[in-house]
This record gives structure tokens, C-alpha cells and sequence, in this order.
């Protein structure tokens, strides 16, 4: 796993690589400026991101769609907060490394969700009929907003981009997919308030809906 520190202090920067030497197969790299987020190609990205005041309250826009930490320092001790659910994770002083690291996976992969039915077959019962209607209208949902959000991002418009995630946000709490659907209430946000969402959030929105339609593909066999 790949993870980005942008740290407050040079204190924090060296505990959390001196914590992270301990770990095998896992790399961590440090943000010495708020300027080198910016600068990051997509395919640099970490899996998993630290923030830390001042950088991350200037940057959570620019990151928006990873998952990432809050890092708070109380009496020089770094404590971790996952900024979905605004609660501590763990402190660094009590926690074996691999155990965090296994929470941090955990975190990791909720963003990779994998959709269900269950609600879904809730709302139609036994009527097999009525499941594949319904399957049915949120494909061609699904499929109209893979293909046209890139296209409304690439040239800037951002009414239209705002109107078909509205309309297709509430749709992946059918199949289950909370993080999903968190995202996409957080991207719609953004833009209503004229922020600026970045290339690899647009690569995590168009992911949902992929994971969404090769759910629905499957369920339609």
C-alpha cells in the first residue's frame, strides 16, 4: 500500500516514518509543501492519505474521493481520526503497527465497495419481474451518467455534471453502496459551491458506476 503524509511538523513527519519502517510492503511519502499536492500525477496517488493542519483543512478539496485521516497532535502524540466518521482511529503510542495497519486497510478497501441486492429484494419482494424492471432502469440510469459525466467534466459544465449526479446520486443506496453514494453527495456539494474537483475524484465517481453496472450485468444473467 502506498500512503502520502502531509504533515503540520517535522516532529509528526519523522514518528510516522520511523512508524512506518516497521511495516514490510508498504511505502510512505511525505508532502513538504502544500504546492507538491497539486503537482501529483494520477498514477502517484496513494492508496490511503494523513492529513494534518494547516495542509489538509487547504487541501481536502484537492483529495476529495480518497480516503484519507485526519492527524491531530495532542501533547506531541499523533492521534488519527477517520475523516468520514470524524472519530479517533487509534494512537500511534498504543496501537501495534500492524494492527493500524490492518484498520487502515479496512478503511481502504470500503472505498472499493462490492454492491448487494438486499434492499433491492426487499423492495420487490418475491416478484422477479418487478427486480428485473427495476434492475433495468437503474443500468440505463447508470450507463447515461458514465457516459456523460466525463464528457460535462472535461468541458467545464458544470450545471449539467451537477443536474446527472443529483439524479443518479439516491440510486446507490439501492445496491448498497454507501460510500458511493457519500461521494457523490460530497462531489455535488463541491461543485454547487464552485470548488474544483480533481481529475482522480472523477476517476473514483466513474469507478462507482462501473462497480454499480457489472453488479446489475451480473444480476440480469
Amino acid at each position: 500500500m502506498k500512503f502520502l503524509l502531509i504533515p503540520d511538523n517535522q516532529d509528526l513527519r519523522s514518528g510516522l516514518r520511523a512508524f512506518f519502517e516497521k511495516s514490510q510492503g508498504h511505502s510512505l511519502r511525505a508532502i513538504e509543501s502544500p504546492q507538491e499536492i497539486s503537482s501529483l500525477e494520477k498514477e502517484e496517488f496513494p492508496d490511503f492519505i494523513f492529513l494534518s493542519p494547516p495542509f489538509g483543512e487547504m487541501h481536502e478539496t484537492e483529495i476529495l474521493g480518497f480516503p484519507f485521516a485526519k492527524v491531530k497532535t495532542e501533547n506531541s502524540k499523533p492521534e488519527f481520526y477517520e475523516a468520514r466518521q470524524g472519530k479517533a482511529l487509534e494512537d500511534l503510542e498504543n496501537t501495534p503497527t500492524q494492527s493500524y495497519l490492518e484498520r487502515v486497510q479496512s478503511i481502504v478497501a470500503s472505498t472499493y465497495e462490492t454492491p448487494n441486492g438486499e434492499y433491492l429484494s426487499e423492495m420487490t419482494g418475491s416478484d422477479p419481474e418487478l427486480k428485473r424492471e427495476m434492475l433495468l432502469i437503474l443500468q440505463a440510469q447508470f450507463l447515461e451518467a458514465r457516459e456523460k459525466i466525463p464528457y460535462f467534466y472535461s468541458q467545464s459544465e458544470n450545471e449539467p455534471l451537477i443536474q446527472i449526479i443529483h439524479k443518479a446520486v439516491s440510486k446507490f443506496s439501492i445496491l448498497g453502496m454507501q460510500f458511493a453514494f457519500n461521494l457523490l453527495k460530497n462531489v455535488e456539494t463541491y461543485l454547487k459551491e464552485g470548488k474544483k474537483i480533481n481529475p482522480p475524484t472523477i476517476e473514483r465517481v466513474n469507478k462507482c458506476f462501473d462497480t454499480a453496472n457489472e453488479f446489475i450485468e451480473q444480476q440480469l444473467r
